[in-house]
């Protein structure tokens, strides 16, 4: 899932309601800011983990756990988005 913000700013995320783990593209002028890998799911009865990037960012994108890795992903690299 694609969320794109107004103005960057650190967004913070956390897990509530998934059940499986995620990967975190921190995105900022379409070009890969920050990678975090394979975030598990929030345990219900545990205090939720807020993610928050190092540098502002203005989008995140929220993949499969595994999928910066298997893509290759890395920072620096430029995001094309096509509607």
């Amino acid at each position: 899932m694609l969320f794109v913000f107004d103005a960057p700013a650190k967004h913070g995320f956390w897990m509530r309601g998934m059940n499986f783990p995620l990967d975190f593209i921190w995105i900022r002028d379409k070009t890969v800011y920050e990678l975090t890998r394979n975030v598990p799911p929030h345990t219900e009865g545990e205090v939720p983990v807020m993610l928050e990037p190092y540098y502002p960012i203005d989008m995140v994108l929220e993949v499969n756990a595994g999928t910066i890795d298997r893509l290759g992903i890395r920072e620096g690299d430029k995001v094309v988005i096509r509607q």
